[in-house]
């Protein structure tokens, strides 16, 4: 990483991982390193392995994705909390990146978890069954 500092990278990334809320563009985040936007480009693609813009935006979907399984919070809400103050541009960016809409998401979610706890549910049963026959 010739002349790149990681520690720099690194402040980056935990400013922005801090609050998902608030939106910091690359030039803001260069600044934040005290580094020039192209070199602290570089930095971060040497350092993370993508670019700040693709790091940035798959951070806020994953964390998305964790708050999906909150069945009480919308989905509106949840753009707002991971930086998104317009939903249609959450839902684009959400989908491209997860392969489904939020809400098909947070079904399928609740689907699996739903055959998850079913499936336990057999095991113990089968279980007890296998102890009571003893």
């Amino acid at each position: 990483m010739a002349g790149c500092e990681d520690r720099r990278v690194a402040r980056v990334v935990q400013i922005v991982k801090e609050d998902l809320s608030k939106r910091i563009s690359r030039d803001e985040a260069a600044r934040i390193a005290h580094l020039e936007p192209a070199y602290f480009s570089r930095c971060f693609r040497n350092a993370i392995g993508s670019s700040f813009t693709e790091w940035n935006r798959a951070i806020r979907i994953d964390k998305a994705k964790d708050l999906l399984a909150i069945v009480d919070m919308s989905v509106t809400e949840i753009a707002g909390r991971v930086g998104y103050s317009d939903v249609t541009t959450f839902e684009r960016c959400f989908r491209a990146h997860a392969g489904a809409a939020p809400r098909e998401f947070r079904r399928e979610l609740v689907s699996n978890e739903q055959r998850i706890r079913i499936a336990e549910s057999k095991t113990r049963n089968a279980e007890t069954r296998t102890l009571l026959k003893r």
